[in-house]
């Protein structure tokens, strides 16, 4: 199926789009040597030597498939099955996605077809999910990567053997991909192990890519800077805080979006819409959304940091490739 910046992957096979990948690489050594379109620099040439572009898709809530320029393609926080419950008590709280994955999409992650690992951040159901979990049929070579908090669900999902834990620091080679996990999120009483961030690197991609899912990193940023810095290119996190009790930030916003930008160096982000659901219980009415994703756009922009979204799920972002947007746009930010 054609894949292209913005194109949502619902085609008569619903397959994701693999076969773009090499289509892309074509056409990123076709562009390798540019001269500059510019009046007084029409001497200067610049090598852009396989510029690539991740591909990325939402799958919804935290869910992503994250598609490299060699073709590899990791399944990460997925929640493909039912709703999404904390401790199995949906009168707490029960929530999905305001929309779905097209059914054969669906039905083609879960069978691990197209898949060559998963990504796990977190221990908790919006991230480890277990009727997803339960759900997904995977081979001997499709690992499941993740911190030690999500060892025992994914175990008792049936999948013990297929997981390796990443503790901060760690890394593991997945295909050509490289997946670290860093210090991330904070999602315990204080003294508890953080969950994990993530930086993905290799498959052909000039860059990597950096996520964290609520787009907390604590107050160490020179520890991150030290970690990252240079080394991603691409930062996908929330714009949309998730305030608790009216409190709380449980899930940051673009305040925290912006200093996390900076201090990795990034100069594109992908707004991730985890709050975008449907939820019900008596937990769900404490739950509120602070902010929207076009002040977020804003705040970046004075920054100099672009702001990508998805505008459904199914959808496929091209992100990274900044020489060729640059090039084309070389006043526009976003």
């Amino acid at each position: 199926p054609r894949h292209a910046r913005g194109h949502t992957m619902a085609s008569t096979t619903n397959e994701l789009p693999k076969r773009d990948a090499h289509r892309r690489g074509i056409r990123s050594r076709a562009r390798a040597v540019r001269r500059l379109a510019h009046p007084k620099m029409w001497w200067c040439t610049i090598l852009v030597a396989g510029a690539t572009a991740w591909t990325l898709t939402h799958t919804g809530i935290n869910g992503q498939v994250w598609q490299t320029a060699s073709g590899t393609r990791l399944l990460v926080d997925p929640i493909l099955v039912g709703d999404l419950t904390f401790g199995d008590l949906p009168a707490l709280y029960a929530a999905r996605p305001r929309r779905r994955l097209p059914a054969a999409l669906r039905e083609e992650l879960l069978a691990g077809r197209h898949v060559d690992g998963v990504v796990l951040t977190q221990g908790l159901p919006d991230h480890a999910h277990a009727p997803t979990l339960r759900s997904l049929r995977l081979a001997a070579n499709q690992p499941i990567v993740g911190p030690p908090s999500a060892a025992d669900l994914v175990a008792k999902c049936g999948h013990g053997a297929a997981f390796r834990p990443l503790r901060h620091g760690d890394r593991v080679r997945i295909a050509d991909v490289d997946v670290e996990a860093l210090a991330g999120a904070s999602v315990g009483p204080p003294w508890a192990v953080r969950e994990n961030a993530v930086l993905a690197t290799g498959g052909g991609e000039r860059s990597g890519l950096f996520y964290e899912p609520h787009g907390d990193i604590g107050e160490d940023s020179a520890r991150l800077r030290r970690a990252v810095r240079g080394r991603a290119g691409v930062l996908v996190a929330p714009a949309v805080a998730q305030r608790v009790a009216g409190v709380f930030d449980l899930v940051k916003g673009a305040r925290e979006l912006r200093r996390l930008a900076e201090d990795l160096g990034v100069r594109e982000v992908v707004a991730l819409p985890n709050g975008d659901v449907d939820a019900t219980g008596a937990v769900a009415a404490f739950v509120s959304e602070v902010g929207d994703v076009d002040a977020a756009a804003a705040t970046l922009r004075r920054a100099g940091i672009r702001l990508r979204r998805w505008d459904d799920v199914g959808q496929a972002l091209e992100v990274g490739d900044q020489e060729e947007e640059e090039e084309e746009h070389p006043a526009r930010l976003t």
